[in-house]
């Protein structure tokens, strides 16, 4: 075990391909909720089923995420300290960082004296200065990061935001028409957790908007409030849990009111025109970028945001089919869907060129 203070835990049939060994730091729970577990497991396949590569989770969060990470050998930390301390036996070829809290300098120098190559996935913290390799979205925060130190390389761009595989671009994109402009499908989506209860409170916002429409409300698995979202369903809205195909309800949507975050990007993946709410003024700045793109309209902050407007913004864009086109052409144009083969790619090519670390 790496420390006193971790456990290993590991699915019995996730024997590891030859390849080089790989891990990825992340951390899921109803608070932090899903999206950076969701991205490393993105990545983590790409590598394995199209490289060959090893992947292991050193993982911190609820219980109730560990089945996420079954294919894959997992050392659970207890402490976010733990991450610091992490210390195998057998060190791996590459460390792939999602953690949104700095880590202790004696880590990377432990690591690079091992000969660990070290990448970051989205990487607002003082560990990104300590990496080879990170890659980022177009999001205005990055150009406003202070990079001094920093010797690695950083690859930003649309083509470098990780989607799970179904939300891979297809060779031949279907129609995107929508069956009936006057009646769209309105899907709500506010991620795995929605910690602050944003799609009861658009739901409650939709009942006395008079613009038709099926409305389709998803439950995250870590959703507490799954069961208020029951008791606001009616004879247009259907609330659904534990969706398997997340990309065809998506694809088979005409609008959707998200949180921002993993869903926002996997929604203009699936060219879906999308009103954006946001947690956090990070996430606020970051669903800027889709907006300024055409491909999406964020309404900023949840909590600097009124219902009237939430209810101005929806009537617009439901009583709008040309808006919606508009939007679907720009989320198409960003050629979303990619990012985790284009990473598990990068990735690749260095270890396959040793001491080389351009990707």
């Amino acid at each position: 075990m790496p420390n006193g203070s971790s456990r290993l835990s590991a699915s019995p049939d996730a024997a590891a391909p030859p390849g080089p060994e790989v891990a990825f730091f992340c951390e899921g729970s109803r608070a932090l909720g899903l999206g950076h577990v969701e991205r490393c497991l993105a990545v983590a396949r790409a590598l394995r089923d199209g490289h060959g590569a090893a992947c292991r989770f050193v993982f911190r969060g609820d219980d109730d995420v560990l089945p996420r990470l079954g294919e894959f050998a997992v050392t659970r930390l207890e402490r976010a300290d733990d991450f610091s301390r992490w210390n195998p036996d057998r060190a791996p070829a590459a460390a792939v960082l999602d953690l949104r809290h700095d880590l202790d300098p004696a880590f990377f120098d432990r690591l690079r004296a091992r000969g660990v190559f070290l990448a970051a996935l989205d990487d607002p913290t003082a560990n990104r200065l300590r990496c080879d390799l990170v890659f980022y979205p177009p999001v205005p925060q990055t150009q406003a990061l202070d990079w001094a130190g920093f010797s690695g390389i950083v690859l930003r761009g649309w083509e470098y935001v990780p989607l799970r595989r179904e939300f891979a671009r297809p060779k031949d994109p279907a129609p995107t028409a929508e069956p009936d402009p006057g009646r769209p499908r309105l899907l709500v989506a506010m991620g795995g957790s929605d910690p602050c209860g944003l799609a009861g409170r658009v739901l409650r916002v939709l009942g006395p908007l008079s613009q038709p429409r099926q409305t389709t409300v998803v439950a995250g698995a870590l959703d507490a409030r799954a069961g208020e979202l029951a008791a606001l369903a009616g004879p247009d809205v259907v609330v659904r849990r534990d969706v398997r195909d997340m990309a065809g309800l998506m694809r088979a949507s005409d609008l959707a009111v998200a949180a921002f975050g993993m869903t926002a990007y996997e929604l203009a993946a699936c060219r879906v025109p999308q009103l954006l709410l946001c947690l956090t003024d990070d996430h606020a700045l970051s669903a800027s970028a889709l907006d300024r793109a055409g491909a999406a309209v964020s309404l900023g902050r949840h909590d600097t945001v009124t219902d009237r407007e939430i209810a101005a913004a929806l009537e617009a864009l439901l009583g709008r089919p040309d808006l919606r086109a508009r939007l679907r052409e720009n989320a198409a144009a960003l050629g979303l869907g990619d990012g985790a083969a284009n990473i598990a790619a990068a990735l690749t090519r260095h270890l396959e060129n040793g001491c080389d670390k351009r990707p």
